[in-house]
């Protein structure tokens, strides 16, 4: 799982890579529509929906200017819709784990 993760962010780069880790472990990749790609990511109602009903335990995204950390906005935004998070920091290549309890 983390090694497709890693191989997505490396995809878009120099863009962020966005998407989900489903119940079974799998991944599922997202287009990322946010309007600055290169600093943010959103993902698309659509791709919720498709997600959804094989049940999302992570969000995942990538951090593409070396910072290694959650920001505000992630754990904010993101933990509040009752999933975990998953950071992977494509300059030092280092993941990083959130689990919303």
């Amino acid at each position: 799982m983390y090694e497709q993760i890693k191989q997505h962010a490396k995809k878009v780069f120099p863009e962020e890579c966005c998407g989900f880790v489903l119940k079974n472990e799998s991944v599922f990749e997202c287009e990322n529509v946010a309007i600055d790609k290169k600093v943010y990511f959103k993902i698309s109602g659509k791709d919720f929906l498709k997600a959804e009903p094989s049940g999302i335990q992570y969000i995942y995204h990538s951090h593409t200017n070396g910072n290694e950390n959650f920001s505000q906005i992630d754990l904010k935004g993101l933990a509040n819709l009752g999933y975990g998070l998953i950071l992977y920091d494509v300059v030092n290549d280092e993941f990083k784990t959130f689990k919303n309890e």
